[in-house]
């Protein structure tokens, strides 16, 4: 599992370093839509590395070595949950500096959930369709179900600035949205890929 998790790293290290500009831009110019945006852009990252493995040939390769379809399947899960984290911890960090340095206000932790929530919620639902139709015909249902759960989260946060009494409730149900996703998404993965190595 870890030399998966390092072999989609080096795939994606280009990508990684734009990653680091944009965020700076967007926490700088708007907070709040970079704390959502950014891990949301990261949760796609898969996707270029299975990109990249249908291109050469990868599940071919992977098929001779000692990996299971439990294995290749939940690297890519593991290795997009990394790069969002990864990507949070960090924009927290430049939230706090810029603030220090009075360019902008601290980290606004319920967005930051928002955008968590929403990055894991878009990788479950999305992920499935992508292992089942390829990268090429699932990039339509990636699409709109990044459209349908960005439009929920959006939903959310106003709910949450307008109704006071709200945000409790939506800090409770918020990550339990994407674990459930997570829970059925994982397996179903599994089979749609084992399904299209026969």
């Amino acid at each position: 599992m870890k030399a998966l998790l390092i072999k989609d790293l080096y795939v994606v290290n280009k990508q990684l370093r734009l990653y680091l500009l944009i965020l700076v831009v967007f926490i700088t110019f708007n907070r709040d839509f970079g704390s959502i945006f950014l891990p949301v852009w990261c949760s796609m990252l898969p996707y270029t590395s299975i990109a990249y493995d249908e291109q050469s040939k990868w599940d071919t390769l992977a098929g001779m070595m000692p990996y299971s379809i439990r294995d290749l399947v939940l690297s890519k899960y593991i290795f997009g949950w990394i790069c969002v984290a990864a990507m949070t911890v960090v924009m927290v960090i430049v939230q706090w500096a810029l603030a220090l340095a009075g360019f902008s206000g601290g980290p606004d932790f319920l967005m930051i959930l928002v955008g968590l929530c929403t990055s894991a919620s878009v990788m479950a639902v999305s992920l499935p369709g992508i292992f089942r139709f390829g990268v090429e015909r699932g990039r339509m249902f990636m699409f709109l179900f990044i459209f349908l759960i960005c439009g929920a989260a959006g939903t959310a946060s106003y709910f949450v600035e307008e109704v006071p009494a709200a945000i409790s409730a939506v800090k409770f149900l918020l990550p339990v949205v994407p674990l459930v996703l997570t829970a059925v998404s994982v397996p179903l993965s599994m089979k749609f890929y084992a399904r299209r190595r026969r």
